[in-house]
């Protein structure tokens, strides 16, 4: 949906088959998440909770800081509660954040990415995303399933050896309320808006 420039010609594969259709016709997503960003300076480790609603609606939620990241496709709006502030700017494309263009398009891997079967065994499915064109951001993608086509983890690679792996558990695909992607700012917060 997100780095879709034309179908990228494909054999179907089993494996591919099982996990586009888990997520087909999905009302919505939502996880909780642990990321761990690898770096040649480190590692970050985030927890929380990731909620997406077709096209381009989007919730991070920070444990335990309380950090939030919510669009509602139109403005996207940051919570940082340590400086009680809230910073609202234009809704990034999402094709500019590779986790969420990702996870918005598990219905269609196929169409997205140009995909390699890494393994399909009994422990699970494992696949080699690369995106149609080099755009810095992400040279190419592991992904690993259940057998039935869950999701269990993502791992982006940029093009200077960085990593970011989301795992994700207890996984829904009901629709997620739409007052979900508004953060409103509390009171005696600061705002402001980003150019």
């Amino acid at each position: 949906m997100f780095w879709m420039v034309g179908v990228l010609a494909a054999a179907s594969e089993p494996a591919v088959d099982r996990i586009e259709a888990r997520y087909r016709g999905a009302a919505g997503f939502s996880a909780q998440f642990v990321q761990v960003s690898r770096t040649p300076y480190g590692e970050e480790r985030a927890t929380g909770r990731v909620s997406l609603a077709a096209p381009d609606r989007f919730r991070w939620d920070f444990d335990p800081d309380g950090r939030a990241w919510v669009s509602n496709g139109a403005e996207m709006a940051i919570w940082d509660p340590v400086a009680r502030s809230v910073m609202r700017t234009a809704a990034p494309n999402l094709a500019s954040t590779p986790a969420l263009a990702l996870l918005s398009s598990l219905d269609r891997l196929d169409e997205v990415f140009a995909v390699q079967v890494v393994s399909d065994a009994a422990d699970g499915i494992q696949l080699k995303l690369t995106p149609p064109r080099a755009d810095g951001l992400v040279a190419s993608v592991k992904l690993l399933a259940e057998t039935s086509g869950a999701v269990r983890s993502v791992t982006i690679f940029d093009a200077m050896g960085n990593s970011t792996e989301v795992s994700l558990s207890g996984i829904s695909l009901a629709a997620v309320p739409a007052d979900r992607f508004t953060l409103a700012t509390p009171a005696g917060a600061t705002e402001f808006r980003a150019p």
